[in-house]
């Protein structure tokens, strides 16, 4: 409790430390933040707002994932889009599509950069996470496989539609190709 609600911060963390070591991962954590808040450009309190909804959504009773999944995913956004709004209104959409896919940060991160350049809104890239893993639940592709694959698929596909309908159809397409070679990357 000493060290500004540290306890708090501890289930977002998804481990159990010791309080110097909870302490070590808290600064780490406020220094990637202020990294990325540095990258956009953006305020104090514009950090310290991304910083309370990535904690919230790590410690949601739905989602409870270990807040640096989400933060490399984030980063990934950061870098390649530069656009902080987007990045904090999608905090929650990365941390379930994280949690449901159990993929890397990093992949997830490629995935949501490519979702941000054909223009998707929260509410789109929410059902259409939905729809994916419905899809994968049914198939061969899920969405882990997805989101290792994703950024090249989407990449290819692009030509062909940008549209979230676009991207269900992409799905299913990757089911039938996954279906029938020996691996989600042949596919791709």
């Amino acid at each position: 409790k000493a060290f500004s609600g540290v306890a708090s911060k501890l289930g977002a963390l998804g481990v159990s430390l010791s309080v110097g070591a909870a302490t070590n991962q808290i600064i780490n954590i406020d220094e990637q933040l202020t990294r990325m808040g540095m990258t956009a450009d953006a305020s104090a309190e514009q950090v310290n707002r991304l910083k309370q909804k990535i904690f919230e959504a790590a410690q949601d009773p739905n989602i409870k994932i270990d807040t640096s999944k989400i933060i490399s995913a984030l980063n990934v956004v950061m870098t390649k889009t530069g656009n902080l709004k987007y990045v904090e209104d999608n905090i929650r959409n990365i941390a379930v599509a994280l949690q449901a896919s159990g993929a890397a940060g990093e992949e997830m991160g490629d995935v949501f950069s490519e979702f941000q350049k054909k223009n998707f809104s929260a509410d789109e890239i929410s059902q259409l996470m939905d729809d994916l893993v419905k899809q994968g639940d049914q198939g061969e592709y899920t969405l882990q496989k997805f989101a290792k694959t994703g950024k090249a698929v989407l990449s290819a596909y692009s030509p062909i539609g940008g549209t979230v309908e676009d991207v269900k159809k992409l799905n299913a397409v990757m089911q039938v190709l996954v279906a029938g070679l020996p691996s989600e990357d042949v596919a791709a």
